[in-house]
């Protein structure tokens, strides 16, 4: 048996409690991924939802796939050369996941038609093929993928997605796919609009005076101080140094709002401006949003600031493969972007990824060309913000 790291198993126990969480079936897919994507880094995936009498796909879930993927994939290839997506003789055999290289031979599928004219369009090479049953009965089946330059799956990987199945199967079973497609897409977007508010806990709220010292904290903003006082070393004015003050960082982002306005004035009719920004604590991403607060003084009197604290560590998962697109990141940049969101050091990121400093800080110089920044925070924000 493989042995698992604590940062795997953590995600594995993250997706058994998502099964507990979300109640839309969609939703869940799509959340399931972004967090199997932190701990199993694959460059496309292809989620069927199955009918457990016939076998049938009855709608699929795509992540990094063309539209005209599916529709090639079932008017060619559907039943006749199924090697890489079929699943009957998986399940005959009594598999959970298996890596496609124990599943068939490379040499002899790469020449064939369903590799050649669709696998190979999307550099679909090395795959990771999972089902989920429930008593015999299975409900969705998962394929991911790597590139032909890219490394295999582990052998571990197989093990932990054996790990999950049996949870994910039954939130598969108890929320089957309706019949009736254009009714399932308008409930489903209200349920999901429904779920995202539901979802959203209220931001931390942190108000300065102009000489930094705190005024007010709520109590979101001093459970996310408290993480960070053990996580930065130091603390300015408002605090000393003690857990749930505010960490110097914190303190010289509202300066940078102050040195910002103080560049020019601005008349009561402007804009009040904001800035913001991104931290990250262990695995949970932060969005910073700093807000002078205008009561009606004098346009150059010196004011209050609001800071707003909110975890976006849902959203990142998202975020992040629009900045693969966006900014032409390899495959390896993609892990080391990663690494860094769930808050990593450069040593720990290189030891994740089995590489040298001077190799990953070559990597992190790439990165911060194609995305225009001079710093990790700098990845960060892109990343969030765009």
């Amino acid at each position: 048996m493989a042995v698992l790291t604590a940062r795997e198993l953590a995600v594995i126990d993250k997706i058994k409690k998502l099964t507990q969480s979300v109640t839309n079936r969609e939703e869940f897919v799509r959340e399931a991924l972004g967090f199997l994507k932190t701990v199993i880094p694959f460059n496309s995936a292809a989620f069927f939802d199955v009918n457990p009498n016939t076998l049938e796909f009855t709608s699929a879930h795509l992540d990094n796939l063309g539209r005209d993927f599916l529709p090639l994939y079932f008017q060619k290839f559907y039943k006749r050369e199924d090697t890489a997506l079929g699943f009957s003789e998986f399940l005959k055999n009594g598999y959970v996941s298996k890596r496609g290289s124990e599943l068939i031979d490379f040499k002899h599928h790469i020449y064939l038609p369903l590799y050649k004219e669709l696998l190979r369009k999307y550099d679909c090479h090395f795959f990771l093929a999972s089902g989920f049953a429930v008593n015999g009965q299975c409900f969705g089946y998962l394929i991911l993928w790597r590139g032909q330059t890219e490394r295999d799956f582990s052998k571990k990987h197989p093990e932990m997605m054996r790990l999950m199945a049996p949870s994910i199967a039954d939130v598969l079973k108890s929320h089957q796919p309706g019949t009736n497609p254009s009714e399932r897409q308008t409930i489903s977007g209200e349920q999901r609009l429904l779920e995202i508010i539901s979802q959203r806990t209220p931001p931390g709220v942190l108000i300065l005076d102009p000489q930094n010292h705190l005024l007010y904290k709520n109590e979101e903003a001093q459970s996310v101080l408290y993480l960070l006082s053990k996580s930065w070393a130091h603390s300015g004015p408002a605090g000393n140094g003690h857990p749930g003050t505010v960490p110097v960082e914190i303190l010289t982002f509202c300066n940078k709002l102050r040195a910002t306005l103080a560049k020019g004035h601005r008349g009561k009719t402007e804009q009040i401006p904001c800035l913001t920004s991104t931290i990250s604590v262990g695995s949970e991403v932060y969005s910073l949003r700093a807000l002078l607060l205008d009561n009606g003084r004098e346009p150059d009197e010196p004011l209050p600031i609001m800071v707003l604290i909110e975890n976006i560590s849902p959203a990142k998962r998202f975020d992040l493969e629009r900045a693969r697109d966006r900014y032409q990141l390899t495959f390896k940049e993609q892990e080391v972007v990663q690494l860094l969101f769930q808050g990593f050091t450069n040593k720990e990121v290189a030891k994740e990824l089995c590489i040298g400093t001077y190799t990953l800080k070559d990597h992190l110089k790439n990165i911060r060309q194609k995305m225009g920044v001079g710093t990790r925070t700098g990845i960060l924000s892109k990343v969030i913000h765009g």
